[in-house]
């Protein structure tokens, strides 16, 4: 369980980013925000 809450903790922010980067290159003011809960 904590070994899967790792890797989306980890790798889920990268893994969105990847995805919507076509879009946010596209975009004029583009951003990305990440947060995170502060646990681990």
């Amino acid at each position: 369980m904590l070994t899967k809450t790792l890797n989306v903790n980890r790798f889920g922010a990268i893994k969105t980013t990847q995805i919507f980067f076509p879009l946010l290159e596209k975009a004029d003011t583009a951003r990305v925000i990440n947060y995170s809960s502060g646990y681990i």
